[in-house]
């Protein structure tokens, strides 16, 4: 591995690992201004790990989850089963203490915010797809949890303080590579990145303008042709073209059948 990164090989950053470490900061940085949330979360941690070490979970109808920061969507797992076996709770807990935190859980708070949570476990799944190729959807994904996380008046105070902290952690926090950026105009389906904002699609085109020019300069040195066309008309030609993808077809193979179309 070493070998690789010393003859120029770049690393490309996990996009799912990302992801999942702005969910885990969210819920366990203890310098960030939002204790509602994380107070929320630790009440229903508290349960859980109650309930798993006094073995009444065996009279719930699902088996509890915990929360573990190396387990990816763990916090969603916990959260998700916990509101299925919250209308049965009440007559199961026992302990003083225990009862007095679960009385004290606004559940359609819980609600709201497994349901923030969901869409960060979504993309962290589209993300860590084995059989496909994912780094084209890795720009367009990020861009979709930003606007996910835009702040709904309908949202109790506590999600409304949660989605301004990951609105602001996303851009800072999740780095994309310029292989990224170009990947996803490459993309057919996504070639006019309609979500994202107009410098992002900026940055794209011209890095990918700058890598056709590039690979131009490679081609003229064993070329012999008089003339090729530059980057803006072959970036124009592709934007312009409706060429679609063929049913289940890969990626790979649609480029393949562009090959000549677009080599000169």
């Amino acid at each position: 591995m070493s070998e690789s990164f010393r003859n120029g090989f770049s690393r490309i950053g996990c996009a799912a690992h990302f992801v999942n470490k702005i969910i885990e900061h969210s819920l366990c940085n203890s310098n960030i201004d939002y204790d509602d949330i994380q107070q929320l979360f630790n009440d229903i941690h508290y349960i859980v790990v109650y309930l798993r070490s006094c073995h009444n979970q065996s009279k719930l109808s699902k088996k509890l989850e915990i929360f573990v920061k190396t387990r990816w969507c763990s916090a969603y797992d916990m959260i998700s089963i916990f509101i299925d076996v919250y209308p049965d709770l009440n007559g199961i807990i026992s302990d003083k203490s225990q009862k007095s935190i679960l009385s004290g859980i606004d559940f359609d708070e819980t609600l709201a915010f497994a349901k923030c949570l969901k869409y960060f476990v979504d993309v962290a799944e589209l993300l860590s797809e084995e059989k496909t190729a994912t780094i084209q959807l890795v720009l367009p994904l990020k861009q979709r949890l930003i606007k996910l996380s835009k702040l709904d008046p309908n949202d109790p105070d506590s999600i409304i303080k949660l989605k301004k902290y990951i609105e602001n952690e996303i851009p800072i926090y999740w780095e994309l590579d310029d292989i990224h950026y170009m990947a996803a105009v490459l993309h057919k389906k996504m070639k006019y990145l309609q979500i994202c904002p107009n410098k992002d699609k900026k940055k794209a085109y011209d890095l990918l303008k700058k890598e056709i020019n590039r690979r131009q300069e490679c081609f003229d040195q064993l070329s012999t042709s008089a003339s090729v066309p530059d980057a803006n008309d072959k970036l124009k030609r592709y934007l312009q073209a409706n060429d679609s993808l063929r049913d289940d077809e890969d990626l790979f193979m649609f480029w393949k059948r562009q090959k000549v179309f677009y080599h000169s």
